[in-house]
């Protein structure tokens, strides 16, 4: 964790945690975003050894901070290769990009 130097005040926190996958397949998460309480993760499945080719629908996966690690909300699945996410906190409204398709 790190701290701001004026204030004391945590900048980011980082931890790591695997959304799993299978073996012989990647998934690649390009972007997260937050409102706060939750955490949203595009991200999407594909097999190297087949020119990259997407090998299951893509997911926006929900995560929560908890006292002891980190959880899965839900995951929802989304279009071909999702890469970016954005969170209005203002409408509380997720915005997911595409890469293609």
């Amino acid at each position: 964790m790190s701290t701001d130097n004026l204030n004391g005040g945590v900048l980011w926190d980082v931890r790591t945690f695997s959304l799993g996958t299978q073996p012989g397949l990647r998934a690649l998460v390009d972007s997260v975003a937050s409102d706060g309480q939750r955490i949203y993760v595009p991200r999407y499945v594909y097999d190297p050894a087949s020119s990259n080719e997407q090998v299951a629908p893509g997911e926006l996966v929900v995560l929560r901070r908890t006292a002891t690690g980190i959880e899965v909300v839900t995951r929802v699945p989304v279009f071909h290769q999702p890469r970016s996410v954005a969170v209005d906190t203002e409408t509380n409204l997720i915005y997911s990009r595409q890469s293609r398709g």
